[in-house]
């Protein structure tokens, strides 16, 4: 490799973060500020602003059947209130937090999400079967994304 190679290399090392992401507790109250579609969000705590990206899930696309639904949803739920976020401590390629969020220390946003027709259970990230039985009854009652027996997933829309 030239000398050229390396110095890029090595900068776009410094620049674009060759570090572990930061340690955070498993369980923490932090605000949420802004709602960036169903299943991303950013964060704030301790006065570090953190992108989570929701576990167990992937909602629709915001340019998919009911992608605009599962951000207003979360923006209704989240934005700008104390939440509690509850971690493996696992970050994705993208740089985010894989979380779980609950309101009122007892509403699980990832499952609603999933409950109101709103997320598929993210099957191949996730072996929870509260999730998969969660999207079963929801694709039995038709609700929302459900209603449409040709509904994408989202991995799949993305390709």
């Amino acid at each position: 490799m030239s000398n050229f190679k390396r110095h890029i290399l090595f900068l776009l090392l410094t620049f674009f973060g060759c570090s572990s992401p930061v340690k955070l507790p498993p369980t923490f109250k932090a605000k949420v500020v802004t709602v960036i579609d169903g299943d991303t969000v950013d964060i704030l705590f301790n006065d570090q602003s953190y992108r989570i990206r929701l576990a167990d899930i992937d909602c629709p696309e915001t340019d998919q059947p009911f992608g605009d639904e599962a951000t207003e949803f979360v923006s209704d739920e989240c934005l700008s209130d104390s939440v509690t976020i509850e971690t493996e401590g696992e970050w994705d390629t993208y740089g985010r937090l894989i979380a779980t969020i609950f309101v009122q220390d007892t509403i699980n946003i990832n499952l609603e999400l999933v409950k109101r027709g709103l997320a598929w259970h993210y099957k191949q990230y996730s072996d929870n079967q509260e999730f998969s039985d969660t999207e079963d009854e929801a694709r039995n009652k038709h609700v929302m994304l459900w209603s449409d027996s040709n509904a994408i997933a989202p991995w799949d829309w993305r390709h």
